[in-house]
């Protein structure tokens, strides 16, 4: 059914599903990375920041919030850091957000201590908590090479190609909180990619609902239908003309109102702009780009209505029925030239 496809595939183009937020990051974890080494280091201090950047690390662009002291939120880990010592694997670091396995690093050979670098929520059974989005970690162990670097990113693509960039997926380390900031910015990448344009309220309502309630609601509306127009013959009539005479009436565009597009196209910005059910018209609209007719052939809006009409009518449905209606179509039958056509 396009309803779980629907669902599953717009809520992944988000990673946030809820804004239950105890409290709002208190720090950055910024990446740097190194081109000389391959290497990636992750840092929430100034001082160090500037630190690496004289040393040529260059920021990657990936940083998520966390928080700096344990005291900042409810339920937090601390995060520890250990340095590999040899020269060769200088800034190769090691993360853990496992207490037991912090104090056994503690005494590992080729290991060094470093600290706390920050503390975060930990995931349960690999899966955040609402209001925050998952930290994966991946690892590059060479051995050929004596080479070790751990990557930390909140980018579930980055960490998908882990295995192809040579890495091994460790899998999901903390949870990183979002701050409202996120949340709004996630929330208005839903509103551009899942109805027609975002706007002020419409951003604030998917922020406080979160992607997944948002959707569920969208897919809850009643379909916003075209509405009905007169049936008109193939022909216009002399009679049928266009007065631009000032003032306007109601018949003042005889031959744009009847006999060409132009009402139904109005209706369609109409919706496009106003509709509450976003979501279904932004999915009609891309299924219409896909199995498409011609409003040169067919000029009529009561027939073109009732096509455009099955995309909004089915765009939550079964793709079959969707093949089905369209097939069916008098206004694909006449498109596809099968009208009157014996063979």
């Amino acid at each position: 059914m396009m309803r779980q496809w629907g669902r599953a595939a717009l809520a992944a183009l988000v990673c946030w599903g809820a804004t239950a937020r105890a409290v709002e990051p208190t720090a950055t974890a910024v990446e740097y990375y190194n081109a000389g080494l391959g290497h990636y280091f992750i840092t929430t201090d100034a001082a160090e920041m500037r630190t690496v950047e004289a040393q040529g690390w260059t920021r990657s662009g990936g940083e998520f919030g966390v928080f700096a002291r344990a005291s900042d939120a409810p339920g937090l880990a601390p995060v520890c850091r250990f340095v590999h010592v040899p020269a060769v694997t200088r800034h190769a670091h090691f993360y853990s957000a496992d207490p037991t396995e912090c104090e056994a690093l503690k005494s590992r050979s080729g290991l060094r201590y470093e600290g706390i670098a920050f503390y975060a929520p930990l995931a349960a059974a690999g899966q955040c908590a609402a209001g925050t989005t998952p930290v994966y970690r991946s690892t590059l162990d060479d051995i050929h090479r004596n080479d070790f670097n751990q990557r930390l990113t909140v980018d579930a693509t980055v960490f998908a190609k882990s295995a192809a960039a040579g890495r091994s997926a460790d899998g999901v380390l903390l949870c990183a909180p979002l701050a409202s900031t996120d949340l709004r910015a996630d929330a208005m990448r839903l509103m551009r990619q899942a109805t027609f344009g975002p706007t002020e309220a419409g951003v604030t309502h998917a922020a406080a609902l979160g992607a997944a309630a948002w959707i569920d609601e969208q897919l809850a509306l009643p379909a916003t239908a075209y509405p009905a127009y007169a049936w008109m013959p193939a022909n216009r009539p002399d009679t049928c003309v266009d007065d631009r005479t000032l003032p306007v009436r109601p018949d003042s565009f005889c031959a744009r109102d009847n006999y060409s597009l132009f009402q139904l196209q109005l209706q369609f910005f109409r919706n496009a702009v106003g509709a509450p059910d976003q979501l279904r018209q932004r999915v009609a609209f891309a299924l219409s780009q896909i199995m498409v007719t011609s409003g040169v052939d067919n000029a009529r809006n009561y027939a073109m209505r009732d096509y455009q009409q099955i995309f909004v009518d089915r765009a939550f449905g079964n793709f079959h029925d969707v093949l089905a209606a369209v097939t069916l179509s008098p206004v694909m039958g006449d498109y596809l030239d099968m009208v009157n056509n014996n063979k």
